[in-house]
C-alpha cells in the first residue's frame, strides 16, 4: 500500500509537470476574481445609494439605455444579473 500511494504521488506529479496543470492554477482565477467582484459591487452600491444628493446620484439616475434608463433602480427584468451569470460561466468553462 506503501508503495502504490508513492507511486500513484509520483505519477500525479509527473502529470503536473507534464500538462503544466497545477491544480493552484485552477483556484488563481478565483482568489482573485472574487475579491475583485466585492470590491466592484461596493464601490458601485456606495456611487448609487450612499451618494445622497450628490452629481454621481443624479448622473446614475439618468445614465442609462435601453430597458435600464436608471441606474440606480433594481432590474425588474433580470436580463443584467442573468447576463453577467451566463459570462461568468463561460468564462470559467473556457
Amino acid at each position: 500500500r506503501f508503495h502504490f500511494k508513492k507511486n500513484v504521488r509520483r505519477i500525479i506529479t509527473e502529470l503536473y509537470i507534464r500538462d503544466n496543470c497545477h491544480p493552484f492554477k485552477a483556484t488563481l482565477l478565483v482568489w482573485v476574481q472574487v475579491p475583485m467582484w466585492v470590491c466592484v459591487s461596493l464601490a458601485l452600491r456606495n456611487c448609487s445609494v450612499g451618494a445622497m444628493d450628490s452629481e454621481v446620484q443624479e448622473q446614475f439616475s439618468a445614465g442609462g439605455t435601453l430597458w435600464f434608463p436608471d441606474l440606480t433602480a433594481p432590474d425588474s427584468t433580470w436580463i443584467l444579473p442573468v447576463a453577467l451569470g451566463l459570462m461568468n460561466l463561460l468564462i470559467l468553462e473556457v
